[in-house]
């Protein structure tokens, strides 16, 4: 399985079971989930840029 197909289909199940676990990890030891939100946005949005900058789909994408 090449790398571009790994990103196509594992990042959406890997940020929805990240999201759940944290959230609820902030549940569990009552963090404030505004804070754990905007973390967790922060990451996924740096995460993404990072990758379609590494693995853009089509070249014509490219950044």
């Amino acid at each position: 399985m090449t790398a571009k197909k790994i990103i196509s289909y594992g990042l959406a199940p890997f940020f929805i079971i990240a999201g759940i676990s944290w959230c609820s990890l902030a549940i569990i030891f009552n963090w404030d989930l505004g804070i754990i939100y905007m973390y967790m946005a922060a990451i996924r949005f740096i995460f993404l840029l990072i990758v379609e900058f590494s693995f853009p789909l089509k070249r014509k994408w490219k950044m």
